[in-house]
């Protein structure tokens, strides 16, 4: 593993930071990471604008979780027996002359062990109790389009963020039906340029290709990836044009033999290690970007 890059900041005054974490599940492993680096360097967070598998981390390092609690509940969040739930009437109203309607909500499985999981993480806490401040990405299902979640109980926003429809239902927040916000964004830059005043933005994400041969669901989950990335790229170069100091990509790319489901410990630190190493990668970007938005102020 390699090592932090020895370099002092001269922090008085800091830059604003802002941190924006993607859409995949093993993104909520390599952003504590991050965070550890973060802390370790003694760089506050402004804000964390997260979706998916980047709001499990959020969620937890706003409550003030240490790492190794963020560790334990991603690890018991990667063995929630989903699969177990299954929502026949959704899969009988799939087959011709059945008398079962499709109703929103509805999915493949129920959210009933998922729900119970964060209840059980997040309890009644809500985003106003957390620092620094946090903002979901969701997505309405009416009409795809993205909403930024910064109110509501953490279990709530959460869901809304991670449901990976059509697996898992949509959640009605505040009169709108929402699912996961890869759908809109699933590396959230471009809002969280519109929505937070940061002079700097660390954005992480991870990629992950399963292959062509893998099983049907690893092979969905790799296509959906793509068409998200693809759908990205626009957007960040919307994102860069629009904001005037620094944004700082720090990406991954995981060999496929790793999955978020029932992942073990060991599984968990080759996460966070490799983690580690790309982030020290671009730790001298991170450093420059302080210098660059100093010298703007």
């Amino acid at each position: 593993m390699q090592k932090n890059t020895a370099i002092k900041l001269d922090l008085s005054p800091q830059p604003t930071v802002a941190v924006v974490l993607g859409n995949q599940h093993l993104t909520s492993l390599a952003a504590v990471a991050l965070f550890d680096f973060l802390d370790k360097h003694g760089i506050a967070i402004k804000a964390i604008i997260s979706c998916g598998g980047g709001s499990l981390a959020s969620s937890m390092r706003g409550m003030g979780l240490s790492t190794a609690e963020m560790l334990d509940a991603i690890q018991r969040l990667t063995h929630v027996p989903h699969y177990n739930s299954l929502d026949y009437r959704t899969l009988f109203s799939m087959l011709p002359f059945q008398p079962f309607q499709f109703q929103t909500p509805a999915s493949v499985f129920k959210p009933t062990q998922l729900q119970q999981a964060f209840h059980e993480i997040f309890g009644e806490k809500t985003t106003a109790e957390c620092s620094p401040k946090l903002y979901f990405q969701a997505t309405n299902i009416y009409d795809a389009t993205g909403v930024l979640l910064s109110e509501g109980k953490l279990k709530e926003v959460v869901y809304a963020s991670t449901a990976a429809f059509p697996m898992h239902p949509p959640i009605c927040i505040d009169g709108q039906w929402l699912v996961n916000g890869s759908f809109s964004q699933a590396l959230p830059l471009w809002n969280a340029v519109k929505a937070v005043n940061a002079d700097i933005f660390i954005a992480l994400n991870v990629e992950q290709f399963f292959g062509m041969h893998e099983p049907y669901p690893y092979f969905l989950t790799s296509f959906f990836d793509a068409v998200y990335a693809q759908i990205e790229k626009p957007q960040h170069l919307v994102a860069i044009d629009q904001h005037h100091h620094a944004i700082v990509f720090i990406p991954m790319r995981i060999e496929k033999e790793i999955s978020f489901h029932n992942l073990s410990k060991r599984g968990c630190k080759r996460i966070m290690s490799e983690a580690t190493v790309k982030i020290n990668e671009r730790a001298e970007d991170i450093f420059e970007a302080f210098i660059t938005s100093r010298k703007k102020t």
